[in-house]
């Protein structure tokens, strides 16, 4: 058996619940930046490189959740996803490092002419954006860096 700290399935992101380790084993399922934090607040996922891809999970179940709303709801809603997901560890410096860095990647306007389907287009883009940078949060060349800020 494969065995994933964190996995992306059916549109959810799937975490061990570290807090029965060993006694069991189980994953608990997110579906939004708010679930994903509270799961990191209540330490169900632990390490910093663990917290930061979390985190960069968070924000792209946001974006899914959100990918219907017009551009001002929807940056509105990622900016409120970004703060729950950095209040839920204060002390975790790869979880800032992902919001920043996704708070740069976050598309500001859309025109009101684009066809639909091209923001459908986009939006899938920004997910894949955003799972490129949640790899480079795990990345091990960051974890040396943990200690030293983003």
């Amino acid at each position: 058996m494969k065995v994933e700290t964190l996995r992306w399935a059916h549109n959810k992101l799937e975490m061990i619940d570290q807090r029965i380790l060993p006694a069991a084993f189980e994953y608990v399922s997110y579906d939004s930046a708010a679930s994903v934090a509270e799961g990191i607040r209540c330490m169900v996922v632990r390490g910093a490189p663990a917290i930061g891809v979390a985190a960069a999970y968070g924000v792209a179940l946001e974006a899914l959740r959100l990918q219907e709303k017009p551009i001002e709801n929807f940056n509105g809603g990622m900016e409120a996803g970004f703060t729950v997901l950095a209040q839920s560890r204060p002390t975790a410096v790869n979880l800032f490092c992902a919001c920043v860095k996704f708070g740069r990647a976050l598309p500001r306007k859309r025109r009101s002419k684009l066809p639909r389907a091209c923001w459908m287009r986009r939006t899938k883009f920004w997910l894949k954006t955003f799972a490129s940078i949640a790899r480079w949060v795990h990345s091990v060349r960051n974890c040396w860096r943990t200690g030293r800020g983003c």
